[in-house]
């Protein structure tokens, strides 16, 4: 709870529309995706339902070829 109300303050301070937080076990070979945002519609099309601002991505581990571009084809 308190790294989602910092990721908040941070996405108001910036000016931002939203801001996620990955965090990865590589051993498990998943991720944890944290997301504050005005509308969790375009991170809803690229990754699933979120729930309590998180989602978890089983088999992602990439932020270059696993996080951006279904982010970028949502945007």
């Amino acid at each position: 709870k308190e790294i989602l109300k910092k990721m908040e303050e941070i996405k108001k301070e910036k000016k931002l529309f939203g801001f996620c937080l990955m965090i990865t076990d590589i051993l498990k070979n998943s991720t944890f995706l944290y997301i504050v945002s005005d509308d969790f519609s375009p991170f809803e099309r690229a990754f699933g339902k979120i729930k309590n601002n998180e989602i978890y991505l089983k088999g992602v581990v990439s932020r270059k070829k696993q996080i951006v571009p279904p982010l970028e084809d949502a945007f």
